[in-house]
């Protein structure tokens, strides 16, 4: 996986995460559907606060998810 750019219309959070691992799970149990992908790694960049603080990570752990379900 490739590095992913989140961030916001107001500019309040620009982020890069880096992907490092991965876990995935697919069930299919016809009325019950799940379709999951979780990525670990790290981020890096800023947010602001609702007071106008800046806050910035340098490689922070974290995670991604995907998550597809049926019920």
């Amino acid at each position: 996986r490739k590095p992913w750019r989140i961030r916001t219309a107001d500019g309040r959070l620009d982020l890069t995460f880096i992907p490092a691992g991965e876990r995935r799970e697919k069930l299919d149990l016809v009325f019950l559907a799940s379709n999951f992908t979780q990525l670990t790694g790290c981020f890096t960049g800023t947010f602001t606060t609702e007071g106008g603080q800046g806050i910035q990570l340098e490689t922070t752990p974290g995670f991604c998810e995907d998550h597809y379900a049926k019920w």
